[in-house]
């Protein structure tokens, strides 16, 4: 799905829940809104915007609401996108209104993806924010669609997304239970928007990034790897990368979080048939660009538009130059950084470059005291540890537990061997390599950590 052109689509303003930090409450929910949308598409109309992207060359759909099953056009239009143009299919819902019926005839729509929110892994919790009820409801029915997709051969990837807040963020650590207990194939976590009602709830749910790298570390560190769901942050992934290597653990992100697909490989498209480039005109930082002119925003609507229009209009290229325009290795944090191909901060919050990417300034101190916590220790071999120097290749018993994917790794491995201490081996390695001294400190550590975790090297006290 990653490498797919997508649509992201509002099908339905209707939803049957008012959760407190809902960033769609104002344009749906609040008739006294400037921005309040009251206009739906029939079902006519959504098969022509079906046409009209699939045609454009979009692949795939992402419904969004509102909430996706209070549509009366939902599974219509599924069926349409699939088999006329053979779409992926993914949707993001509350799950409070599955039922056995709709869980199999998702199924067998062969939808990809269907993902539950879930914003604690508490009653108490959760339901102070999604509605009374909803925690039990939604543990509920996805325990029930997993047990019916088991029924069939085509399969159908069930998620849990946890919207981090200063609310839930003590609960965070017992998501992976509640995930493996529901039967769910991923988990994945996503930030606080300030929009709708997350703007109105602010100081209630916004909270500062290194509290909240700080909670996640903790959960990898301590749940992530005694449970059996793998986890996707959508961060920065040198955030992500370094949870990953340093716990050994099972995180991933999607690279559309990562790198700026606004306008070109994602589109947005609310209720009514109006296209945007991405939901940050609904944000702060979109509406201060708005107002200085960085783009130049009209009505685009999929109804009387192709897409080829709607992206030479001068809403898409106005936003678009300004995008292009933006060089994120501008931005302090992001100079020199290995990442900067796969990574790229929103040009519309950091287009000042003056604003630090606080995961990631989170994770440099984090990579630095990881090296300076192994630096003066001195580490051998474990006793029934095998290595061959010539392949890379490292057993324990007899069984093969690693294998060294790099001339760097053999070579400093072979250097703990020869002087013990990892500065000694780091300064041998540096006369060989003309790679970046702290990127090596921290590439090192990490390898010193995953050898002691494989039991392959201990430490000489």
């Amino acid at each position: 799905m990653e490498d797919l052109r997508s649509v992201h689509w509002d099908i339905t303003r209707k939803c049957n829940l008012r959760c407190k930090h809902c960033y769609n409450a104002e344009k749906y929910f609040n008739p006294n809104s400037d921005s309040y949308i009251e206009e739906e598409m029939s079902l006519e109309q959504c098969k022509h915007t079906v046409d009209n992207f699939a045609n454009a060359g979009f692949e795939h759909i992402h419904f969004l609401g509102g909430e996706p099953l209070a549509s009366p056009y939902l599974f219509d239009v599924i069926e349409y996108a699939k088999e006329k143009y053979n779409m992926c299919i993914t949707i993001n819902s509350n799950a409070c209104l599955l039922t056995e019926s709709i869980c199999r005839k998702l199924i067998e729509l062969k939808v990809e993806q269907y993902a539950a929110s879930l914003d604690g892994c508490s009653a108490l919790v959760n339901d102070s924010i999604r509605g009374s009820g909803t925690f039990e409801k939604v543990l509920e029915n996805m325990k029930m669609l997993n047990s019916i997709k088991t029924e069939y051969p085509q399969k159908m990837e069930t998620v849990f997304v946890f919207t981090l807040t200063k609310k839930n963020i003590g609960d965070l650590k017992l998501l992976p239970k509640v995930a493996e207990e529901a039967g769910v194939d991923l988990m994945v976590l996503t930030t606080f928007i300030e929009s709708g009602n997350g703007r109105e709830h602010k100081e209630e749910f916004a909270m500062g990034y290194i509290e909240l790298c700080d909670a996640i570390e903790t959960m990898v560190s301590k749940e992530l790897l005694q449970h059996s769901v793998p986890l996707q942050i959508d961060m920065r992934p040198r955030f992500c990368d370094y949870l990953a290597s340093r716990y050994m653990a099972p995180i991933i992100y999607n690279s559309k979080n990562s790198l700026c697909c606004a306008g070109e490989k994602i589109w947005y498209l609310e209720a009514n048939g109006d296209a945007h480039p991405c939901l940050v005109f609904q944000l702060e930082a979109g509406k201060k660009a708005l107002k200085e002119n960085a783009y130049i925003k009209e009505k685009m609507s999929v109804l009387d538009k192709t897409i080829s229009e709607i992206e030479n209009s001068q809403y898409w290229k106005t936003f678009l130059s300004k995008k292009h325009a933006f060089n994120a290795s501008k931005i302090s944090t992001c100079t020199g950084c290995i990442y900067l191909d796969d990574c790229e901060p929103c040009f519309l919050e950091y287009g000042d470059y003056n604003r630090p990417v606080i995961e990631c300034e989170w994770t440099k101190q984090r990579e630095k005291s990881l090296y300076d916590d192994i630096k003066e220790k001195t580490y051998t071999l474990s006793s029934n540890v095998d290595y061959k120097e010539e392949t890379g290749k490292i057993a324990i018993d007899n069984n093969l537990v690693m294998e060294l994917d790099n001339e760097v790794s053999s070579d400093f491995l072979d250097k703990i061997c020869e002087f013990g201490k990892v500065e000694s081996a780091l300064k041998e390695l540096e006369k060989e390599y003309a790679v970046d001294s702290e990127r090596l400190k921290y590439d090192l550590a990490v390898l010193v950590m995953n050898l002691i975790n494989n039991d392959i090297l201990k430490e000489v006290v």
